[in-house]
């Protein structure tokens, strides 16, 4: 794995072989999608009636709904807790017209309409020939991002539509922070144990988050998405994202203050990785160790598994309980059968 430098393999390569850091210019844009696109104009309200109340106002940061709360990748984030309390007022901000219930009720009838009326339109804007060769150009894989829904718009789109337990898995709000969870075990090995999790974000910005927390923990939920392999950093498009996650798991392994806890390794998205070997990209191209290995889940997962079992054999400061898996995160009866086993 690379990027514009040598990579952590020792293979080199060139910048131009991840997705570059420069935005094409903007095509002028067909008759046909142009009018689409006047007609699901009405989606930016919706975008901004949601915003608000995931991102509610603070008495030191005053919120406009024109203007979310964004990252300067242009996502839209929340703080723990917030988008819960967003859910407590009224719409941006001004207080409740009513039961709470009601109000709550009328927006997602009203979000849910605009949705539905503008779903034949988003069928055939993802759909157009030239929407995907302009993605394609740009390389821009909108398949791979969380809470990707454009295969299934006939059913969220749908006036009836009730998110099951998968589609929440599957949307995610980045969150800024750091978050804590307290549950316990209801099978399993560690059945009836009590469960305290810190989740911290993963981004460059939020490492320094971390260290307060590393005297207490004894164990590191370690997750590196292994899909990653041709794309580089919202944060630093001169730098692969598989890269920075081995770099980060060496700097994890080699961690005195950490020698003692235990490593659980998550290689993450392994649906998105099948898809993606599936639709001809080699990994060979981009990770050349990986050689004249079969293009395929199972042997680039047994690759990717080795590579890091080695990084943990190398840097681990005293030998510790390790434990690896490829899995997709958000199934959740792999996962779930994972942690109930005790790993």
């Amino acid at each position: 794995m690379y990027s514009a430098r040598n990579n952590v393999y020792g293979d080199s390569a060139s910048a131009s072989d991840t997705d570059s850091a420069e935005t094409p210019s903007a095509p002028t844009l067909p008759a046909h999608l142009s009018q689409i696109r006047a007609r699901l104009a009405p989606l930016h309200h919706v975008e901004a009636l949601l915003v608000s109340r995931l991102v509610p106002p603070s008495e030191d940061a005053p919120f406009l709904p024109e203007r979310p709360r964004v990252d300067t990748t242009g996502e839209v984030f929340v703080r723990p807790g917030s988008w819960k309390r967003g859910w407590r007022i009224g719409p941006f901000g001004g207080g409740g017209h009513g039961p709470v219930g009601g109000e709550e009720r009328e927006l997602a009838e009203e979000v849910q309409g605009v949705l539905w009326r503008c779903s034949s339109d988003l069928m055939t804007l993802w759909h157009d020939p030239t929407v995907r060769s302009i993605l394609k150009k740009r390389k821009i894989r909108l398949e791979e991002s969380p809470g990707f829904f454009l295969n299934e718009l006939p059913r969220v789109t749908a006036p009836s539509y009730q998110p099951s337990d998968d589609d929440v898995l599957k949307a995610r709000l980045k969150t800024v922070g750091v978050s804590e969870y307290r549950f316990e075990m209801e099978a399993g090995s560690e059945s009836g144990t009590q469960w305290r999790i810190i989740d911290v974000g993963g981004s460059r910005s939020q490492r320094q988050t971390w260290v307060p927390f590393f005297d207490d923990i004894d164990a590191i939920i370690f997750l590196a998405p292994i899909s990653c392999f041709d794309q580089t950093l919202a944060e630093d498009r001169s730098v692969n994202r598989l890269e920075d996650s081995v770099l980060l798991w060496k700097a994890v392994c080699s961690n005195k203050l950490l020698a003692r806890v235990d490593l659980v390794l998550f290689l993450n998205k392994c649906d998105i990785l099948a898809s993606k070997l599936g639709s001809g990209i080699r990994l060979a191209k981009y990770v050349k160790s990986f050689g004249e290995r079969p293009n395929e889940s199972e042997a680039v997962e047994k690759y990717f598994k080795s590579k890091f079992n080695a990084i943990h054999r190398e840097y681990s400061p005293i030998p510790r309980k390790y434990y690896g898996f490829c899995t997709s995160v958000t199934d959740t009866t792999t996962t779930g059968g994972i942690i109930a086993s005790g790993m």
